[in-house]
């Protein structure tokens, strides 16, 4: 039995989000001659990618998540337009996040955290997106986004960031899978100004 886990920090999305993303998903891809979709039960926004780690640094990890995570106010983002990734003639699609600066200042926050534990900053800006589609190539004449964008005006879904999540990457069945190991949610924002981590009832 293996004693390490390919893991990555992210955020989990709900099952509406993942049915309305299944559906952009299969419009999107009536404009592409080739490419992968993401299952449905897939779909996230990625924070850090860690790579195959032992198991007895998980721990480690949890703490560093909880640090981070009471450093950071749960708030509110929405989903934005289609961007790409592009390498050659394919590109990988994906779903873009507006008012992303608070996603990109808990990103920044991880990879502070987690160089004390030896891991890599991402040297590339963080785009927080969602991956649609992988190798996808563009029917002719809509490789322009924006066009791509004016056909399929997609709605503008809020995505509540509460928590940071901490995922198995794993093939169960022969079938990629992202499982949920451990989470952490976000501070709270009290009317006096001080954050707590919990809502407690009244």
């Amino acid at each position: 039995m293996s004693d390490s886990k390919r893991l990555f920090i992210g955020i989990e999305l709900n099952h509406i989000h993942k049915e309305n993303l299944a559906e952009t998903a299969k419009r999107l891809k009536m404009f592409t001659t080739d490419g992968s979709v993401t299952p449905k039960d897939n779909y996230h926004i990625t924070l850090k990618f860690l790579g195959e780690t032992k198991d007895n640094r998980i721990p480690v990890i949890e703490e560093t998540m909880q640090e981070v995570a009471r450093k950071s106010h749960l708030f509110l983002a929405y989903m934005a337009d289609i961007g790409e990734f592009r390498k050659g003639s394919k590109s990988t699609l994906w779903m873009g996040i507006k008012d992303k600066e608070a996603l990109v200042e808990i990103q920044s926050l991880l990879d502070e955290a987690l160089e004390k534990l030896f891991y890599k900053r991402d040297e590339s800006s963080y785009v927080p997106h969602i991956t649609m589609i992988r190798n996808a190539e563009l029917v002719e004449g809509l490789e322009d986004m924006e066009l791509l964008n004016s056909r399929l005006k997609l709605p503008r879904l809020p995505i509540l960031i509460d928590k940071l999540v901490l995922f198995e990457s794993t093939r169960i069945d022969d079938e990629l899978k992202y499982i949920n190991i451990y989470e952490t949610p976000l501070a709270v924002k009290r009317n006096d100004g001080y954050p707590q981590t919990t809502i407690k009832s009244i």
